[in-house]
């Protein structure tokens, strides 16, 4: 478990095959937890999340003290016939991280393309790593 950003305990599911969170949507319905990519730069944590079929302005993140929620809705796609599976299906994902300390909650960008989401949470300065000078004797 990383300590910078943490999986939320409201994420039940511990095996892949397993996509359904504890939490429901607006209408009950269960919402689907993406799978996500952490990893961390000099300047951020980064986290990738696959949604597919969310288009960007279905998107939405929040955070509520140490919790960072990345949410997306599935529209409806214009029926060419009966739609019985596929990204058009209209739906919920929804998953929720743990901010760890040294992560600063006042600058976090996030995008959305191709169903890929990417929420970058900067690194307070405190923690950003830094050069030591060292000087002899």
């Amino acid at each position: 478990m990383l300590s910078w950003l943490a999986p939320s305990r409201a994420n039940t599911c511990a095996v892949p095959a397993e996509r359904v969170a504890a939490e429901r949507v607006a209408d009950d319905r269960p919402a689907a937890i993406p799978a996500a990519d952490i990893h961390r730069t000099d300047a951020a944590v980064v986290v990738r999340l696959d949604m597919p079929g969310v288009a960007p302005d279905a998107v939405e993140v929040t955070v509520d003290g140490d919790d960072l929620t990345i949410a997306g809705t599935v529209k409806a796609a214009a029926p060419l016939g009966r739609l019985v599976a596929g990204p058009g299906l209209p739906g919920q994902w929804r998953r929720r991280f743990t901010l760890g300390d040294g992560l600063d909650r006042e600058r976090i960008r996030a995008t959305a393309k191709d169903g890929v989401v990417t929420v970058e949470v900067a690194l307070a300065a405190s923690h950003q790593p830094r050069r030591i000078p060292v000087s002899a004797g």
